[in-house]
Formats: structure tokens, sequence, C-alpha cells
């Protein structure tokens, strides 16, 4: 977590296999999933969440 200006910044990553870049745009969207049995509403209950106190979130690709 950092902290700067009055903001703070948490980020957070794994060591999976990733989200393509065509999917990274769709993370957010109600019912989206990659997963067979995945409801899609993960990301985008969190999305609403951040957004409901004026906060940001969103997906970045890093290169490794």
């Amino acid at each position: 977590m950092k902290s700067k200006n009055n903001h703070i910044f948490i980020i957070i990553s794994d060591t999976g296999k990733g989200i393509s870049a065509g999917d990274l745009k769709n993370i957010f969207n109600p019912y989206f999933t990659t997963k067979k049995n995945g409801t899609g509403l993960g990301l985008a209950i969190a999305h609403k969440i951040v957004e409901t106190h004026q906060g940001l979130i969103k997906g970045v690709e890093i290169d490794t």
C-alpha cells in the first residue's frame, strides 16, 4: 500500500496465467468470466464498491 497526496494505492498481483489483452477491457463487466463455473460478479461488485466511495479500480498489463 502506498500513500500520496491524500490518496491510497493498493497494488495486487498474482502469479497466475494472466488476463489476455482482449479480456482485460471486460474484467469489470457484470457476468464476464473466463472460468467454467465463474459468475463474473466478483470484480464487477468490487468495481461498484470502489466507485461508490469515489475510488478508482483498474486492471493493467505489467511486463515481466
